[in-house]
């Protein structure tokens, strides 16, 4: 379940790549005319990318019509293949819906915000994140943003509905199987609490050496111990399995470290409202 305007604050357009052609097919129990769209890019190391979308999308307008969708991976030892078919449907009314809880949210109704810190100079990052007629959106904006903390998705990032459930099927899969993800000379994670505004997190830290000699540098990443727990409620999916900060330091031979350029999650909550559209 996810929040979408059934309006469009600007129209957005979903482009089929690839070779077309017309067929008819059954799914869902119903006989559709449709398209189907080749992209073979298995020649140059990629993927091959076959969409079946209906003619017509009718009642299928949230995802363009789409009927099959399946991605086949091929190419620098990448093996494997997703697949999205059409099951079911169902109509709704025209009746305005009720805004599902967002404990746990994917990420359209919700925003975030990061402090980063680069060459002294501090700045912060607001991602909005947000989903109008079968698109999910994504802005980022720079600086005072005011009391409405999402008012604006003019000019954002615009996937289809149906290519971001492929690629979130793809990276549900490719999550790491350690965590918080470690490389080579890692420290072990350590136990913290991570406060963000009054959400007290529980964390891991692990740090990782970076160069030698005299102008040592130590990168510290804190990530959230459980990046479902119910102390990030509310945050998006994709800040969840981010860093909550990010620091790089640089370690004299005497005296404490001194922290270069960094960056952490300093705020989280929803812009859409019970009964909002």
């Amino acid at each position: 379940m996810l929040p979408m305007r059934l309006e469009e604050t600007q129209p957005w357009k979903a482009e089929h790549r690839g070779q077309r052609s017309a067929e008819q097919t059954t799914a869902a129990g119903r006989t559709w005319d449709a398209q189907r769209y080749l992209h073979d890019s298995r020649p140059s190391d990629g993927p091959l990318q076959n969409r079946l979308y209906a003619s017509e999308p009718g009642p299928l307008y949230l995802t363009h019509g789409l009927l099959d969708a399946s991605t086949t991976l091929s190419g620098f030892g990448a093996s494997g293949s997703q697949q999205l078919t059409l099951v079911s449907f169902r109509q709704g009314t025209d009746a305005a819906g009720t805004v599902p809880v967002l404990e746990r949210p994917w990420g359209p109704g919700t925003w975030y915000d990061v402090r980063q810190d680069v060459s002294g100079t501090p700045s912060v990052r607001r991602v909005c994140l947000g989903a109008e007629r079968g698109f999910l959106l994504r802005k980022e904006l720079t600086g005072p943003t005011g009391d409405a903390p999402c008012a604006d998705f003019q000019e954002a990032d615009a996937t289809p509905l149906e290519e971001a459930l492929l690629l979130a099927v793809s990276e549900a899969v490719s999550v790491p199987q350690q965590w918080p993800p470690v490389t080579a000379g890692t420290t072990p994670p350590r136990r913290e609490t991570f406060t963000v505004g009054q959400h007290p997190v529980p964390a891991l830290v692990i740090e990782t050496p970076l160069g030698e000699g005299a102008e040592r540098r130590v990168q510290v990443a804190t990530y959230a111990a459980e990046p479902w727990g119910a102390a990030l409620n509310g945050l998006a999916e994709e800040a969840r399995f981010a860093t909550l900060s990010d620091t790089i330091f640089r370690v004299p031979p005497k005296g404490k470290r001194v922290a270069e350029d960094g960056s952490a999650l300093t705020g989280w909550g929803l812009w859409v409202k019970d009964g909002g559209k």
